[in-house]
């Protein structure tokens, strides 16, 4: 049912909002986009080429033919073109691709093409073997139609922020003050209670943490064990940044919460005060007709206020959707204007007194009105704190 939403959108929007006679789509979350289907491998695979050409009269999907039966089975019900495996499937496809074009497309037909994808190299080959054809970048359609969500893809959206945010917070109920677990297993326990509530996850991005002290001083601690390879045992007084990001229907949650082993001190509870003013101003800004770097700057402005040390350079949130992090970013260097049905995930991450690292992500949804933060399970204008024992 949620396939055939998401195709439907993408058919009604090019058939009513483009000015293209044809779109070759190649981007592997894209692909997603106008099929149902994810294929998490073709991001990592350079072995597999596989594009659809997309016309108000015609689909077709190439690819080679290990994958065509996983596309059929999947829901692919349109044509399909397979070429055997050899030592550059991305010429063989495009040899493919160019004979559809020039069999079904007239001369000065108008193709789109994702310019941020396609590599040059395949542009020029298309360019020159189709000189009658003109082709456009289609970037800014698919990136508005991506951005900008409908009832189904909204409540995808909701879902995996719920199940997340309950995921973390089931598993951290387990967690007592005289009672320790081990990072190693705390972050395997986040994982397992999301996918108890229904989360699903695949190869290539779904990822829990449970980090504190010294890790906790990076955003990501570096491979091999990535800050969660070891049995170290949390202290009390320690807090414990807790982050799940993963999916509903192809559609993401990227959650970050924080525990406190024992109880709120003075200091913390001021720190955490911040955190949730910031947060608070942050909701009362985002609405519809305000550009992401003017939300940008007003945050850090008011974290500065406030006496924060914020985690600047990667902005204070994203566009999420069919990827965990996508467009907009609300950094100081997107202009991209908000508008209504939009989603997004704020992400406040502040140092705290000896640099450890605090992030707060939440799911937001753009309203006609303002925004509303989605999936929350528990308040957390504060951190959870454990109970002495069972």
């Amino acid at each position: 049912m949620w396939k055939r939403n998401l195709i439907n959108k993408f058919q009604t929007s090019f058939a009513q909002q483009s000015n293209f006679d044809g779109l070759i789509i190649s981007d592997p979350v894209n692909l997603t986009m106008i099929t149902g289907i994810r294929m998490m491998f073709l991001q990592t695979m350079k072995n597999y080429c596989v594009y659809v050409l997309w016309s108000h009269e015609r689909k077709v999907l190439i690819c080679p033919k290990s994958l065509s039966s996983s596309f059929s089975n999947e829901g692919w019900n349109d044509n399909i073109i397979v070429y055997e495996s050899c030592l550059d499937p991305i010429q063989k496809a495009t040899d493919i691709l160019i004979e559809e074009i020039r069999y079904f497309f007239r001369a000065g037909s108008n193709l789109g093409f994702e310019g941020t994808y396609l590599s040059q190299k395949v542009f020029d080959r298309l360019t020159e073997a189709l000189p009658s054809v003109h082709f456009s970048d289609s970037v800014n359609f698919i990136t508005d139609l991506r951005q900008i969500k409908n009832e189904t893809e909204l409540n995808n959206l909701k879902q995996a922020a719920e199940i997340v945010d309950h995921g973390i917070a089931g598993a951290i109920h387990h967690i007592a003050t005289i009672q320790s677990k081990t990072e190693k297993f705390l972050t395997e326990d986040i994982r397992v209670h999301s996918l108890e509530r229904g989360l699903h996850i695949s190869g290539y991005n779904a990822v829990s943490q449970a980090i504190s002290g010294d890790k906790s001083k990076k955003l990501w601690a570096n491979p091999p064990k990535f800050g969660i390879g070891n049995e170290t045992e949390y202290r009390e007084g320690e807090l414990l940044r807790l982050e799940m990001c993963g999916m509903v229907n192809n559609y993401w949650a990227n959650d970050a919460r924080t525990l406190l082993k024992g109880k709120l001190n003075n200091v913390q509870d001021e720190f955490f005060a911040k955190i949730a003013d910031l947060r608070s101003f942050a909701c009362s800004i985002i609405r519809p007709g305000i550009a992401a770097n003017e939300i940008y700057t007003s945050i850090l402005n008011k974290a500065n206020e406030l006496g924060l040390d914020m985690i600047k350079e990667f902005g204070f949130g994203h566009g999420i959707g069919l990827e965990p992090v996508e467009s907009p970013y609300i950094s100081a260097s997107d202009p991209t204007v908000l508008a209504e049905n939009m989603s997004v995930v704020l992400q406040l991450s502040a140092r705290y007194i000896h640099g450890e690292i605090i992030t707060s992500k939440d799911t937001i949804f753009i309203t006609p009105e303002g925004c509303e933060i989605i999936g929350w399970y528990e308040n957390w204008n504060a951190p959870y704190t454990t109970a002495y024992t069972f």
